[in-house]
């Protein structure tokens, strides 16, 4: 496989789960916990 459309596939992945607010919002909430840990 090239890389250019290893690329593509890896892009249009991410944005079809982009789609799915539900899993954005639990990313979200775990990366600003994890921050905030970080932070202390």
């Amino acid at each position: 496989m090239r890389e250019e459309q290893f690329y593509k596939d890896g892009i249009s992945k991410m944005l079809s789960t982009i789609r799915n607010t539900e899993w954005l919002k639990a990313i979200y909430s775990f990366v600003n916990v994890f921050a905030e840990d970080k932070e202390d």
